[in-house]
């Protein structure tokens, strides 16, 4: 428990007798003997290490940083006492202070990849995902060997959208074999991340490796039947949901698979009759909602998709906001908000939101301004609503038939250069907006590429439709707002100007 300098003092002298008690187990007495020597000397190193120790070995760890901590502050230099102190900090969940005891640590050993190694830990758990990069990337360089080191270093990649960088981390940790060559998890994930950089090939390569290890697991099967339908296998792909369905013959997402295989194999009829025998007994599942349209559209029903989106897209001019002078000093609000939200982050991953920023829950406290929008949405909603029923007869389209919906969620969205949205849909909606706060002056009725305008229609490569749907635009406007049914396929368009796009998404949810 004394320090290294001074490990065997006499037991009549008060530290030597707490350590004796310490070893026998009596911590409260030893935790006085040192406290009453510290009342003398506040800064005896001996007295400070060893209640450092007591209270490490206790776990009380915030207080064994307190004295680790003033024993530093009086005797500084010590690498092990050092080490123990950036252990007790982030054992006590203090990651910042922790930081800072391993950069201290390192100014004395720099070749140290463990220490490297705890400080990405850190900063990782702080959220510094590049900081952290480069603490790890340093611990390689002096253990290149470390799976766990590849492991993390890979892991921040991720979380910076850095997918290529992740996937080469990821195959040095596989090439090392061991456990991790046999982790079908780590397989299946770079599978994954192989498709966000649209190497599709190479992605059913790993799924094809993570069955080797797992042959009839029911996820990796499917995830590969994914990435067949990218790379334009689908011959593949529809083997692969022939084993999904003998292993599991209700797995949630396989009529919809089904029903797109089956449109990119050129038999529409029959994924019309697997599309509408799904949602006979589920009416509101949103991936075969979205499928549909790209059915009809390939069985010649182009005029009646067209219309569709005409009837079911909402536009309203927002004017004037409870509590703002204008709708300019409401969307002034509201981009302060979105820019300084806490949550906002660079393009983040497995989201549809490319060469931009995106922000978490905006409905949260404090809401500052987005308060007032979401009472403004409920009332659009309503007018939406109304609206719908003087077009629903004539149009069979499953949205005439509502869900109870419980509520909001909603995130803003800021675009820059070469920023867009792939198409998607909201997937845990019933109906989904987007309000336009800032618009750049170039995105205008008289540009006739569209940079940064709303588009409706256009099919995603998982749905491989043999002919080309309708498409249907919106030109974005600040105070715009628009409502649409959570299944209609969307993308942003993209541009190349610097200048910045900033909106609201949102989905009204159901209670499903």
């Amino acid at each position: 428990m004394p320090s290294d300098q001074n490990t065997s003092l006499p037991t009549n002298d008060p530290v030597g007798n707490a350590f004796v008690q310490f070893q026998q187990g009596k911590i409260q007495e030893a935790e006085s003997l040192l406290q009453s020597v510290l009342v003398d000397e506040p800064n005896h190193p001996d007295a400070l290490y060893g209640l450092g120790i007591i209270y490490f070995e206790t776990e009380r760890f915030a207080d064994s940083a307190q004295y680790l901590a003033r024993l530093d502050a009086a005797q500084p230099g010590s690498k092990d006492l050092l080490l123990r102190l950036a252990s007790a900090y982030a054992l006590a969940d203090q990651p910042s202070k922790a930081v800072d005891t391993y950069k201290k640590l390192l100014t004395i050993a720099p070749h140290t990849p463990n220490i490297h190694f705890n400080l990405g830990v850190m900063l990782s758990d702080l959220h510094r995902w590049e900081e952290a990069s480069s603490a790890f990337e340093l611990a390689i360089e002096q253990e290149p060997g470390s799976s766990e080191t590849l492991l993390n270093l890979a892991d921040t990649y991720d979380r910076q959208a850095r997918f290529e960088e992740a996937i080469t981390v990821w195959q040095r940790a596989i090439a090392l074999t061991g456990t991790v060559a046999q982790d079908p998890e780590l397989h299946v994930l770079i599978g994954k991340r192989l498709r966000l950089v649209d190497r599709f090939e190479d992605s059913v390569h790993f799924f094809k490796r993570a069955l080797d290890i797992v042959p009839n697991d029911t996820e990796v099967l499917f995830e590969q039947h994914r990435s067949m339908v990218l790379n334009k296998d689908l011959s593949g792909a529809h083997d692969c949901l022939e084993k999904v369905e003998a292993l599991s013959p209700n797995y949630e997402y396989l009529a919809p698979a089904w029903a797109a295989v089956q449109l990119g194999l050129g038999r529409a009829e029959d994924a019309l009759t697997t599309c509408e025998k799904h949602l006979q007994q589920y009416p509101h599942d949103i991936t075969m909602l979205s499928t549909r349209p790209f059915i009809l559209n390939d069985l010649g029903s182009e005029r009646e998709q067209a219309a569709i989106y005409e009837n079911y897209v909402y536009i309203k001019e927002l004017s004037a906001a409870d509590g703002f002078d204008t709708i300019k000093t409401f969307n002034d609000a509201l981009s302060e908000h979105i820019l300084s939200h806490p949550s906002l982050r660079n393009s983040p991953p497995r989201t549809t939101t490319k060469n931009g920023q995106q922000t978490g829950e905006l409905l949260v406290e404090p809401k500052g301004p987005v308060a007032t929008l979401e009472h403004m949405l409920w009332e659009t909603l309503d007018e939406y609503r109304a609206n719908l029923s003087l077009v629903a007869g004539s149009a069979n389209e499953p949205c005439n038939e509502w869900p109870k919906l419980k509520g909001i969620t909603a995130w803003g969205v800021v675009l820059n250069a070469q920023g867009h949205q792939v198409p998607h849909l909201h997937p845990t909606g019933w109906i989904s907006g987007v309000y336009y706060v800032d618009v750049p002056d170039f995105v205008s009725s008289t540009d006739k590429d569209h940079l940064g305008w709303l588009e409706f229609g256009a099919a995603p490569p998982e749905i491989p439709a043999s002919k080309q749907p309708a498409t249907f635009l919106i030109e974005p406007k600040p105070g715009r707002l628009v409502l649409f049914p959570s299944y209609f396929f969307h993308r942003t368009i993209p541009y190349t100007d610097t200048a910045r796009r900033i909106s609201i998404a949102f989905d009204f949810n159901p209670a499903l």
